[in-house]
């Protein structure tokens, strides 16, 4: 069975690069990202995001980036939109 995660991350958010600040030496994405990865029943990783930050950090833990576009990704962007655009992507 193909089972794939996918994260979304947008780079504005309401907290100021609340993805990427660190805690505990890992950046906040970086925890669903490590979980997902040690799952034993996921075998497709993915990110979708407007930041490249955030798109970097999840590559080094083998995320596939989706380079979401700033028309998706505004404060009043739905979630869905992300969602549907990456379907698209896979």
């Amino acid at each position: 069975m193909k089972v794939a995660a996918l994260l979304t991350a947008k780079g504005k958010n309401t907290l100021k690069n609340k993805n990427i600040i660190k805690i505990n030496n890992h950046e906040v994405i970086a925890y669903p990202a490590i979980a997902a990865k040690n799952s034993k029943l996921i075998n497709h990783h993915y990110v979708s995001s407007d930041s490249n930050k955030i798109l970097k950090i999840c590559k080094k833990y083998g995320y596939q980036a989706i380079k979401r576009p700033t028309s998706i990704s505004q404060k009043n962007s739905l979630h869905v939109e992300a969602l549907i655009h990456s379907l698209d992507f896979m």
